[in-house]
Parts: C-alpha cells; structure tokens; sequence
C-alpha cells in the first residue's frame, strides 16, 4: 500500500528512462497539438489586461473562460506572449509537472517505474484528449500529489485550496478527511479558499466584485447546460442529464441516490478506521482509492479528467502481479476507459456506448474493488504490507 512518506531521497540522475520518456510524451505532444483548452486561459490573460474583467467572462463565447478569478489573474502574465512560445512553455511546464509527480509516487508511495507505464497505458483514452486540448490536468494531478506526500501542513492546504478553486469535484475530499479526523487539514483548506478569493481585491473592491460577477455570470448563463449532455462528459450525471427527456425531474434525485451508493462502497470499505487514528499512510491510500467516486459523482466528468485514476491504475498494476484476481479488474477498468473509443470501436458505435455511459462502469468497480484492498493491506501486519 502507498506508504505516505518519503523514503530515502534519490536524485534525479536514479529517476528511471521510462519516466523521462513519458515525459517527453507529455511534452512534445501537447507542443504540437492545438492546445484548445489552454488558449482560452492564454486568451483570458490578454482580455484581462487589455479588458478587465467584462472581457474574460464574456458569456457570449462559445467557450467562455470559468475558473475562478485567481486563475485569470495567474494567466495575466502569459498574455505577453506570443501564442506559439506560451503553448511551448506550457508544454515544457506540463511534461516537468508529469516528472515530479511520478517521482514522488515512486518515492513516497513504492510505485515502481515499470507498474507506472502500466498506469500510463491505463489512461491512454483520456490521454488522447488531454493533449488534444492541453487543459490544467495534469497540473491538478501534480498539486494532489504534492499535498498528498508533502509533510507540511501548510503545502497540503495550499495545494487542496488550489485544487478545489481550481475544479469544486475536489470538495468530495472531505469525505475522507472528515472519517480521518483531520480538523486541521479542513481549517487551513478553509484559510487558503478565502486568502485566494480575496486576491482580487488587490485591483480594488470595484475589481473585486466586477470579477465574482462575471464568474458565477458564466454558470448562470442558460447556455451553460449545453456542457452536461456531451458524450466526453463521462460520469453518473452526464448520463443521467443525457436522458433527462425520459427521466423528467428525477435527475436530481437519481445522481443523488447513485452518488449515495458509491460513496457507501467507499466507506464500506474504510471500515476499520471509522473515527481511529490515522498516518500518512492511511490518508494517501484513502484519496488515492476515493478518486474513481470524484469521477463518477461530479456534474462534469470529462474525459480528460480519467488522467487523475493514473496513480491508483499504477498501485493497481503492481498489486496485481502477485493478486491474480486484481489483473482482471485491471483489464476490465482498461476495457471500459479505453477500449470503447473510437480507435476499436469506429465512431459511430463509440458514440452510442459514451451516450449510454459504459465508461463510467469502471468508476464504481475501482472504487469497490482498490477501497478493500488498499483498506485490508493498511490493516495488516507491517511485514507483509505490500
């Protein structure tokens, strides 16, 4: 199981090729693909300075910038520079971004490079559209894993504040922080949340007020709802809003009970340490086996996002060389992410598998199946924890 802490530091020179030519990957395909996604945040920086606030949340765009106004402010300085060069350096940022993180699990959590590959190959789908559009996931996937394995308070709370500006899906965390006790953890996260909201307010209170009003503009748009019908948007509530015609008003309380359920195969699960003193082991192996929940329950669960079940596909991959049955949880979570694109399927077929939500299958087994056993290991006897 993920050990939580770091084991003895090794440099960079020990960090395996595999590694560094996923790296590479990251890199050099995100530096030559249209990085959809993030020129809009290049595009918000320039609206920015050019015309304030009104500019960036423009609810007229087809595809309006949404995040939060900390990360308007973030993008400014991008804004300068040509859109070749800023896609460049955010490649080179993204694939430095992939390094470090692999590195910490290796380092951290005893994920070796070969059972990394394997997680690598187990995303291989979303990989495909995060490098068609370039978005901030893997830079969510670095700032998880940085609080997850730093042994500073502080790094952890800034890093799940970000997060949870960043995309509100990371709020599900709470479930396992609060069943972990960690008060703590949950204050200084609050701390974070408001010292990033008001940093706005360094333009002035007019600034302030301009900007939270053109954010939460871009939600209350009518136009908005034209996201959570989308085949890309795999998860309970995609699916659900998908057949709202025939499901009428119960689509609420349909993704409410779905959400219920999964999160009671979790806490199931985690049993053992309902209300117990827990480590860093504990809260590693926890958000690494709640993240497939935060998949399947949040409103918009793209495609993309299956990037953050990395990591446990990993643990999983290496768990499975000596746990015969976990192989073929892994080769079904496999099938279900990737083998329905339309690479095996065509396009057409893979079309009405994404709108029947096939995909999301593989939510609730991983969440079952990765909860037990992560939770079994951490309950046995430290010489034969894996």
């Amino acid at each position: 199981a993920p050990t939580g802490s770091a084991k003895q530091q090794r440099p960079w020179t020990e960090t395996p090729l595999l590694v560094f030519a996923i790296a590479v990957i990251v890199t050099v395909w995100m530096a030559v693909s249209r990085a959809s996604d993030f020129l809009i945040y290049w595009q918000a920086g320039r609206d920015l300075v050019a015309g304030g606030w009104a500019a960036v949340y423009d609810v007229k765009s087809l595809t309006p910038f949404k995040y939060h106004p900390f990360f308007a402010l973030f993008f400014a300085p991008w804004g300068f520079l040509p859109a070749a060069l800023a896609k460049s350096l955010w490649a080179i940022l993204n694939g430095l971004a992939v390094l470090d993180t692999a590195r910490r699990w290796r380092r951290c959590w005893g994920i070796d490079a070969a059972a990394i590959g394997i997680g690598f190959v187990g995303v291989v789908h979303a990989l495909t559209w995060q490098l068609k559009f370039a978005n901030v996931t893997f830079f969510m996937l670095w700032l998880w894993t940085v609080a997850l394995t730093s042994p500073s308070l502080t790094r952890q709370a800034v890093g799940y504040g970000l997060l949870i500006a960043l995309k509100p899906f990371w709020l599900a965390l709470l479930l396992p922080w609060v069943l972990a006790r960690r008060v703590r953890l949950v204050e200084g996260v609050a701390v974070v949340l408001v010292g990033i909201s008001l940093v706005p307010a360094l333009l002035g209170i007019d600034a302030l007020q301009s900007a939270y009003d053109g954010w939460l503009g871009t939600f209350a748009d009518p136009l908005h709802e034209h996201n959570y019908p989308k085949t890309d948007n795999q998860g309970w509530y995609g699916l659900l809003f998908r057949h709202a015609d025939a499901l009428g008003g119960a689509v609420p309380l349909l993704w409410l009970g779905g959400a219920l359920v999964v999160a009671g195969l979790w806490l199931w699960a985690w049993r053992r340490f309902w209300w117990r003193p827990t480590n860093a082991r504990i809260h590693s192996a926890m958000e690494l086996s709640i993240v497939p929940f935060i998949l399947w329950t949040a409103p918009l669960s793209w495609i993309h996002h299956q990037i953050l079940l990395w990591p446990l596909l990993a643990w999983l991959g290496q768990f499975a060389r000596r746990h015969r049955p976990s192989r073929w949880i892994w080769g079904s979570a496999w099938a279900l992410l990737n083998g329905t694109g339309g690479l095996l399927l065509g396009a057409a077929a893979s079309r009405t598998v994404h709108r029947w939500g096939v995909p999301i299958l593989a939510f609730p087994l991983l969440t079952w199946w990765c909860a037990q056993h992560l939770a079994s290991t951490l309950s046995q006897p430290d010489d034969v924890q894996a």
